[in-house]
C-alpha cells in the first residue's frame, strides 16, 4: 500500500488510488498466491477483491478448486469476504473429486456462513490484568527472563487457527484450538522440551510437536512465564507461573499438578545460587521451589 510522506500529509486522508494495492485482478491474485494470511493484511485484500465483484469472487473460487497451497490462501480470503454469493459455488465444491479440496471448501463455507449469520460484535475485552514490573524477589537472587525462549520458538502458530469474534476459524489452518488468545502476539514464554516446545500464552498453555507442529492444549489459564526446573537440563521438567483471578499459580507444566497458589500478582522472579526458583507477589509472599518440587518460604540463604 502506498503510504504518505512528510509531516504535512501525515493526517491527510488517502486517495482512492493510494488505498488500492492491486493494479489489476491478476495482480491481486499474485499477492494472494504469494502471501499467506499470517503475513499480509487480508482485510485490505478483501476490499480489493470486492472492487472486482463477481470476477474477483470467481477467481478465488477457481484458485480453491485447483487445490494446493494457493487454494488455502484463496479460501482464507473468501472466508473473510462476507459475500453471500460465494456460498453456492463453495457448496458445489463439497463434491469435488479431491478430498483436500472438499475439506477446504467445507471449512470455507462454514467460516463464511458464521460471519454472515452474525452482526459484527464488539471485540471482547482482554481478561489479562494490568502488568506489574517484575523485579528481583530477594536482594542476592539471580535474575531470570520472564520471556524465556520466546524468540527462539519456531512459528508453530501459522498452522493453527483460533476462533475470531464471529466464532469462525481460518479455513487453511491444519489445526484448530478453542482459545482466541494464542496467537504469536499473545506468546509470553516458551521452553523447548524433548520432542517439542511448551508455549505459554495469555490464552493458555500449549505443547507443540516438533515434527508435525500439532498443538496439544494443556490448559487455558494465562501463563506469565515458563521456567526449567534445572536451567541447563532439557529433561528436568518445567515450572509454569500463571495468572489467575484468585492470584498466582505455580504448577508443573507437563503434569498440570498445582504446587501452590499465592494471593496477589507476580512481583518478583529469580534464582538462588542452588538454582531454586524464587517467586514473590504484590501481597509480600515469597516462595522458593527446588527442581525436585520442595517448597520453601522466604529468601533463605541466597548469598
Amino acid at each position: 500500500m502506498v503510504g504518505t510522506a512528510g509531516g504535512a500529509r501525515a493526517n491527510a486522508p488517502l486517495t482512492d488510488a493510494e488505498q488500492q494495492v492491486c493494479r489489476t485482478l491478476n495482480h491481486c491474485l499474485k499477492i494472494v498466491d504469494d502471501h499467506p494470511m499470517d503475513s499480509y493484511d487480508y482485510a485490505v485484500l478483501t476490499e480489493e477483491f470486492r472492487r472486482y465483484g463477481s470476477k474477483g469472487r470467481d477467481a478465488l473460487i477457481r484458485r480453491l478448486r485447483k487445490g494446493g497451497p494457493k487454494a488455502g490462501h484463496a479460501a482464507d480470503l473468501l472466508a473473510l469476504s462476507r459475500d453471500a454469493s460465494a456460498l453456492p459455488p463453495l457448496k458445489a465444491l463439497k463434491t469435488h473429486k479431491d478430498e483436500s479440496v472438499r475439506t477446504l471448501a467445507h471449512r470455507t463455507y462454514e467460516a463464511l456462513e458464521k460471519r454472515l449469520g452474525k452482526a459484527d460484535p464488539a471485540l471482547p475485552e482482554s481478561m489479562t490484568r494490568p502488568a506489574i514490573p517484575v523485579s528481583l524477589p530477594c536482594p542476592t537472587s539471580k535474575p531470570v527472563s520472564l520471556a524465556s525462549q520466546q524468540r527462539e520458538m519456531p512459528f508453530f502458530e501459522v498452522d493453527v487457527a483460533q476462533p475470531d469474534r464471529f466464532g469462525a476459524y481460518r479455513p487453511s489452518a491444519p489445526y484448530r484450538i478453542a482459545s482466541p488468545r494464542t496467537l504469536r502476539s499473545d506468546l509470553t514464554s516458551a521452553v523447548s522440551v524433548p520432542g517439542g516446545w511448551l508455549a505459554g500464552y495469555s490464552g493458555g498453555l500449549i505443547r507443540y510437536d516438533n515434527d508435525t507442529g500439532e498443538p496439544d492444549v494443556m490448559g487455558d489459564t494465562s501463563v506469565l512465564s515458563l521456567q526449567r526446573k534445572k536451567p541447563t537440563d532439557l529433561t528436568s521438567g518445567v515450572w509454569a507461573i500463571m495468572d489467575a483471578p484468585e492470584g498466582v499459580i505455580l504448577s508443573d507444566a507437563l503434569t498440570g499438578r498445582t504446587v501452590i497458589r499465592l494471593s496477589g500478582q507476580l512481583r518478583g522472579l529469580g534464582r538462588t545460587k542452588e538454582d531454586h526458583l524464587i517467586v514473590s507477589t504484590t501481597t509480600g509472599a515469597i516462595v522458593r521451589l527446588s527442581a525436585e518440587g520442595e517448597l520453601m518460604t522466604g529468601c533463605g540463604d541466597t548469598a
